[in-house]
């Protein structure tokens, strides 16, 4: 990849921190597993992952979380 090489370049220089974001559109359903805790709902359940596996990706690393925020619905499951 061409985001692989020009950080394996240097041409950056080290790479100190990284934002991923994903959104889209998920509307609150009580019936949709996108939304249930217990069926593993939740924003990483689904679209968030993304983000996570390019950083994964792109480091070889496991990301350190410095801080996080979350909306939830009303069922308990992170909606962003």
């Amino acid at each position: 990849l061409e985001l692989d090489a020009i950080v394996a370049s240097g041409r950056l220089g080290d790479v100190v921190s990284l934002r991923g974001e994903f959104s889209g559109s998920n509307p609150f359903d009580p019936t949709s597993i996108r939304h249930i805790p217990a069926l593993g709902g939740g924003s990483l359940m689904d679209l968030g992952c993304y983000p996570l596996h390019w950083v994964r990706a792109l480091t070889g690393e496991e990301p350190l979380v410095t801080s996080a925020v979350a909306t939830l619905n009303p069922l308990g499951a992170d909606m962003s």
